[in-house]
C-alpha cells in the first residue's frame, strides 16, 4: 500500500514538472526574437505573423504532452480504485482516462477534419501583405 501511495505522489509531481516544463517551453518559443528592431509597424507585424504560424504545433505537442500524462494518471487512479474501491472512486480514474484518450486524439481528428473540409494549412494564416495607412 505505501509504496502505490508513493509512486502516485512521485507520478503527480512528475506530472506537474512536465506540465511546468511544457509551457516553458510554449512560453519560449513563442517568444523567438523579441529584442528592438528599427523596422517600423510593417516589420513588427511580419515578425508577428511568421511566430504565430508555429501556435498550431505548439497546441498540437501541448495536447500530446497533456493526453499522456492524463491518460497515465487515469491509469494509476484506476489502479488505486482496484485496490482500494472504498477509498477511491472509480469515476476519477475513468474522468482522466478518457480525457487523455481526447487529448491524444484531438490533433489526428483536427487533421482528418481539415482533410475532409479542404482546407490547407497555408489557407489558416494571414498572406502578410504590406500594412497601409
Amino acid at each position: 500500500m505505501q509504496i502505490l501511495k508513493t509512486m502516485t505522489t512521485k507520478a503527480d509531481a512528475f506530472g506537474k514538472k512536465l506540465s511546468a516544463a511544457t509551457i516553458g517551453t510554449i512560453v519560449a518559443g513563442m517568444a523567438g526574437s523579441a529584442h528592438a528592431q528599427g523596422g517600423g509597424l510593417a516589420d513588427i507585424v511580419k515578425e508577428t505573423d511568421s511566430q504565430l504560424t508555429n501556435i498550431p504545433e505548439l497546441i498540437r505537442v501541448a495536447a500530446y504532452i497533456g493526453g499522456a500524462v492524463l491518460f497515465i494518471g487515469g491509469v494509476l487512479s484506476l489502479k488505486q480504485h482496484v485496490d482500494r474501491p472504498a477509498d477511491k472512486p472509480i469515476r476519477e480514474g475513468l474522468v482522466r482516462l478518457i480525457a487523455g484518450v481526447l487529448l491524444l486524439a484531438a490533433p489526428a481528428a483536427f487533421n482528418i477534419a481539415t482533410d475532409t473540409l479542404g482546407i490547407k494549412s497555408s489557407d489558416t494564416y494571414s498572406t502578410g501583405g504590406p500594412l497601409t495607412f
